[in-house]
This record gives C-alpha cells, structure tokens and sequence, in this order.
C-alpha cells in the first residue's frame, strides 16, 4: 500500500452544510448592513417598526443568529474535512487568502459578541422581549462595546470586499472554479 492509499482524499466541494451556512450568514451580515444604514421613519427606505417590532429589534436577533450560526460553521470548519487550500497563484496572495478568512471569522465574531454585549448591558434585549426597560444612566462598558462594535463593522465591510473580490479574481480572470467548491453539490 502506498502512503497516498492510506490517506483519504480531500473533497472537491466543502459540505452542504457548510456551503449553506456560508450563504445563509452572508445573506444575514447583508442584511444587517441594510438595516444598520437605511433611514428609517416618514419618507425612509423601512419604516421604525414592522409588525410593532423596532428595527433595532430586528437589527438584534438577526445578529444573535449570525452568533449562533457562525459558532456551528467555525466548528465545522475545524472538525469536517474541507478542499485544499486553493491557491491565487502567489505564496503572498495565498496568504493574504487565509488571513482573510480568518479575519472574516474574527470581526463577525467581534460584531455579532460586542452588540450583544452591548445589547444586554443597555437593557435592549429585556425591553425587546417585554421583561424591563432601557437604564437611563450612561454606561461606559456599554459605550467600549459600542466602539468595538462599530470598529469591527469597518474592518468587517474591508475584508467583505476583499474576500468579494478575491473570488471574482478566481472566476473571472483565473478561471479556477473557486466558487463551485462553496456551492451546493456532492462534496466527492
């Protein structure tokens, strides 16, 4: 037997699950940019409340499934068998790649935590599900989460348009297929 036999291959596609979750938090992260930068009230693009739920309600339990979701993608991610690492055709690119997602991780992570956080320490998410009200003193650890939050959301939106462009790179001008092994499919 050779040491190759021994070894099993890695798939040509990540999970479907994975795949799907990948979609699913990416669809909800834009979402939450949506909600975060569109005018809300009279003559805004989404009114202050739908179905009598504040935006910010909504704003709050889509990051919380972000959280959630982003816990059960990066566990599988460390314990599923993924696709070898794909190359951009430069060691230094190949490294900008996996520093990149690593940094995805890192500020989503550092998003959806911090607003949570956030959300607690200011009574948000008491008054969101009716069982008491927003303090009305001035928190400090409140205002530090809110900065970690909205410095994660710049870094956050960087490394979106980076990893954006990185797979139009492979698409269109490498001509790789990157994007086949993150969609749907058999993972063989």
């Amino acid at each position: 037997m050779t040491e190759k036999s021994l070894t099993p291959e890695s798939p040509k596609r990540y999970h479907p699950v994975a795949a799907s979750l990948h979609w699913i938090i990416a669809l909800l992260i834009f979402t939450e940019i949506f909600l975060a930068l569109a005018p809300e009230g009279p003559g805004g693009l989404i009114p202050k409340s739908i179905s009598g739920l504040p935006i910010v309600g909504y704003h709050m339990l889509i990051g919380t499934l972000i959280l959630v979701l982003l816990v059960i993608r990066f566990v599988m991610r460390l314990t599923m068998k993924r696709p070898d690492r794909a190359t951009a055709g430069h060691p230094i690119l190949d490294l900008i790649g996996v520093l990149t997602h690593y940094a995805l991780y890192l500020f989503t992570f550092g998003m959806a935590l911090s607003g949570l956080v956030m959300s607690l320490q200011r009574g948000y998410f008491a008054e969101l599900w009716g069982i008491g009200s927003i303090p009305q003193t001035f928190n400090r650890a409140s205002y530090t989460w809110e900065m970690i939050h909205a410095s994660s959301w710049s870094f956050l939106v960087g490394f979106i348009a980076l990893h954006f462009g990185a797979a139009l790179y492979h698409q269109f001008i490498r001509r790789d297929r990157l994007l086949g092994r993150m969609w749907l499919g058999r993972t063989g």
